[in-house]
């Protein structure tokens, strides 16, 4: 019994690897690029911003994946942790330019729709 007691650590151990380890197939990697490296792959996270947010964004732990845009807001957004950024107030992120920019600075022609769900960062 007192041998059991000893390799309880080790057991409790091996029981948390197994379970991250089943788990970790459906974590989302961050990859960091100024463009999409490969639209099509699955789990993973494009990240636009090079190192540091912009001066209009802020660093934040967990930014998501459905940012503001200039054509689109999303109502509903997936549960995933997304970039580190997230824009500032009166800003949304522009797809084109890949940065935060004013909302008055949106292009005239374009009307935001409102949809459940657009992920920007896929």
């Amino acid at each position: 019994m007192f041998r059991l007691l000893q390799q309880l650590p080790l057991l409790l151990l091996l029981c948390w690897w197994l379970n991250y380890s089943t788990l970790a197939d459906e974590v989302y990697e961050t990859l960091h690029h100024y463009t999409n490296p490969e639209p099509d792959r699955k789990n993973f996270i494009w990240n636009p911003f090079p190192g540091f947010c912009g001066r209009n964004a802020t660093a934040v732990n967990c930014g998501g994946v459905c940012p503001e845009t200039c054509a689109y807001k999303s109502l509903k957004c997936l549960p995933h942790c997304g970039v580190p950024c997230v824009c500032r107030s009166g800003y949304v992120f522009s797809e084109s330019l890949l940065k935060c920019i004013l909302r008055s600075d949106c292009p005239t022609n374009v009307q935001q729709q409102e949809v459940q769900t657009h992920r920007v960062f896929q």
